[in-house]
């Protein structure tokens, strides 16, 4: 009885990944998702996807032709937009947003010849964030804030994006 009540607890940890589905990314097992009243109501954790409706339907109302639907700082939003929507999305950063895959110059060319409008800057997840500070996306960072303008949250945020996300609009003023 005794060893019986100890694998209780391992038993159920290890059956909740077959039992509820859990993130693609970063799969894990994880006794929250048993409790599905819990999961509902809580707010996204570490290894939740981000609800990206609001923010494609905005994105998917503005979009006038440009490649890319939007670019963001890693794949962490990127992914679950290509994914669940089959949009063009530019993860400017990689995986984590700390890679130099998109330099300043090429940026600043694709946002010149309207292949690219819009850019999400703070979307970053906790552990990237940690990770290196997004020390290689700087420049372009530091390019969309100073160039592009923060389009009003009330239009596309959803309480699951990341916190501190901000979208900007890079078409020049009047266009």
């Amino acid at each position: 009885m005794g060893g019986a009540g100890l694998l209780v607890l391992p038993v159920a940890w290890a059956l909740s990944s077959v039992l509820v589905p859990g993130h693609g990314l970063l799969p894990a097992a994880d006794l929250q998702r048993l409790v599905t009243a819990l999961e509902r109501a809580a707010p996204a954790r570490f290894g939740q996807l981000p609800d990206t409706t609001r923010l494609v339907t905005y994105l998917q109302d503005q979009w006038d032709g440009e490649r890319y639907l939007l670019a963001t700082t890693s794949t962490h939003l990127a992914a679950p937009i290509i994914i669940a929507w089959g949009e063009p999305v530019m993860a400017r950063g990689g995986f984590h947003g700390v890679d130099p895959a998109m330099p300043l110059a090429r940026f600043v060319e694709l946002v010149g010849q309207r292949q690219l409008r819009f850019a999400m800057v703070g979307d970053l997840s906790l552990v990237s964030r940690r990770m290196a500070r997004n020390v290689a996306g700087n420049p372009v960072t530091d390019w969309i804030r100073a160039h592009g303008r923060p389009v009003d949250p009330a239009l596309w945020r959803d309480a699951r994006l990341p916190y501190g996300s901000v979208l900007y609009d890079l078409l020049p003023p009047g266009e």
